[in-house]
């Protein structure tokens, strides 16, 4: 599952450092040998029309 990561340096306390998905997945292959799926959780567990939902656990 992909968690985009990013900061700006400005409302945060981190350096800035924009979210790069190309370098995300060439981080997971090098390091697992596979690429993720950028939609793969919107696939497998839905996510439009979520503001309809209720009842979410988080």
């Amino acid at each position: 599952m992909v968690m985009p990561m990013c900061t700006d340096g400005v409302v945060d306390m981190f350096e800035p450092q924009p979210w790069n998905f190309q370098a995300f997945s060439d981080e997971c292959y090098n390091q697992f040998g596979v690429r993720p799926r950028e939609d793969w959780a919107e696939i497998v567990y839905g996510g439009r029309n979520i503001n309809a939902h209720s009842n979410i656990i988080f």
